[in-house]
């Protein structure tokens, strides 16, 4: 897995290869948005497939 960006870099995309380098897909925090609520977009290329959302960020039912 490959990054991009550092601490505090809430919209760093990170991809996924195989061992021969083959780009699988990727993930990307939603920025800001998901600064309370964990959000992330899943990547095939530069399309969203899915989408991954915390329903409750402070754990409560």
């Amino acid at each position: 897995m490959a990054g991009a960006g550092g601490i505090g870099d809430f919209s760093a995309r990170y991809t996924f290869t195989d061992p021969q380098g083959m780009e699988l897909g990727a993930i990307k925090r939603r920025g800001w948005r998901s600064i309370w609520r964990a959000r992330y977009d899943i990547f095939d290329g530069d399309a969203v497939i899915f989408t991954i959302q915390e329903e409750n960020p402070w754990g409560m039912n």
